[in-house]
């Protein structure tokens, strides 16, 4: 008995990870036959399981986000800092465009982070798709 509650546990949790709603996951796990306090527990601790990696993800593109914007920074700062004679203003069209599409993606990519980190496991969908 104890062998099927933890392969049920674990179908469980990937059904959630795979972006099944709680209320789907619940209605078959009762449908297997577990109790409602067992469901309870299951959901519950695979749903936190779920949040702490999303939240882990948005950690992550907060993270690439900023460098990606120091990035860009580090490079205006380049161009503004230095003198004609180093050659940066025959490159400095491309060196404008590259800082900008940086700052533009790290921009993107830290309000995604935020978005993911403060709505943690309610973000719909896959987790592989994230």
């Amino acid at each position: 008995m104890e062998e099927n509650i933890k392969h049920l546990a674990v179908e469980a949790r990937a059904r959630l990870i795979w972006g099944n709603p709680r209320s789907e996951v619940e209605e078959w796990l009762i449908s297997q036959g577990l109790s409602s306090p067992e469901v309870k527990v299951i959901i519950e601790t695979s749903w936190r399981e779920r949040n702490l990696e999303i939240r882990k993800l948005g950690i992550r593109d907060i993270t690439i986000g900023c460098f990606c914007l120091i990035g860009g920074g580090l490079l205006y700062l380049l161009g503004a800092c230095l003198p004609y004679g180093y050659g940066w203003r025959d490159l400095q069209r491309d060196a404008w465009a590259i800082m900008i599409l940086l700052c533009l993606y790290g921009i993107w990519r830290a309000f995604r982070g935020i978005n993911r980190f403060i709505s943690g496991a309610n973000t719909e969908g896959s987790m592989t798709e994230m």
